[in-house]
């Protein structure tokens, strides 16, 4: 008999870590775009599961009391993993933005198309800035950071804990100003460029008025805006590489938070 309920307080146990585990995969970057099939996704989910779970069980081996108590717990599990992989995701939404202003201020803001990783409409300059900034995740190791922070969680924020620091949480909307920023610091030199390319037609046209400036503005501005990417491709490189080591923090300081 207590073999029996031992058993159901382990599975128990398993069923809290694979729920954290699912959510985070089903949400959070890279690997949980609608690209990845949800075969795979469940396949990692329950891997995932099957390794960390050893290394956190001695923690979560509390007695089963009624079926309300499982279900809190598992929605308790089910809302940390998607709190965790919406922080995760603030690094995309930054460069997101950053797109969006690069192709408002070359006019290429009405090309849209549908960017299957984001599952919205966005720009072939969006599109571009993310797999940018989905390659130099990947090659500095981004994804260890965040699952090594995952299996570090349990440890901030034990799975059997009855609730959430909702007010401390809240500080996370505070850091809108931050995406807001990096995508404005991903966009400025490509403004800065189409800022001093449009004075210089204002002057031209004040000079020669028989120029039809408003005209001849728009593929100056996405030449210009075009070239100038590629010309800080190498420093948006290192710049996203920074940021990404930034958004790891920000990711720890909110389970911390929580």
């Amino acid at each position: 008999m207590n073999f029996y309920h031992l058993f159901e307080i382990e599975a128990f146990s398993f069923l809290l870590v694979l729920s954290r585990m699912s959510a985070f995969m089903v949400a959070w970057p890279v690997l949980g775009s609608i690209n990845v099939s949800q075969p795979v996704k469940v396949l990692m989910s329950i891997l995932l599961s099957l390794v960390i779970y050893p290394f956190v069980k001695a923690s979560m081996l509390v007695p089963i009391i009624s079926i309300q108590q499982i279900m809190f717990y598992v929605m308790k599990e089910v809302v940390v993993g998607l709190i965790l992989a919406f922080v995760a995701y603030f690094f995309f939404y930054g460069l997101q933005i950053g797109g969006e202003i690069i192709s408002v201020s070359v006019g290429l803001s009405s090309a849209q198309m549908f960017n299957p990783t984001m599952s919205a409409q966005s720009t072939p300059i969006d599109t571009f800035c993310y797999l940018v900034g989905t390659m130099v995740f990947l090659l500095i190791n981004g994804h260890h950071m965040f699952l090594t922070g995952l299996a570090q969680s349990y440890d901030i924020i034990p799975a059997t804990e009855w609730g959430l620091h909702v007010k401390t949480l809240s500080q996370v909307t505070l850091l809108g100003q931050s995406i807001v920023e990096f995508g404005i610091k991903v966009s400025a030199p490509v403004l800065v460029s189409i800022l001093l390319i449009n004075i210089a037609l204002a002057i031209v046209s004040r000079a020669v008025p028989q120029i039809n400036v408003l005209v001849t503005s728009m593929p100056v501005n996405a030449l210009v805006g075009i070239a100038v990417m590629i010309v800080m491709l190498p420093l948006l490189v290192n710049t996203l590489g920074i940021n990404v080591e930034q958004y790891v923090e920000v990711f720890f300081s909110t389970m911390k938070a929580m």
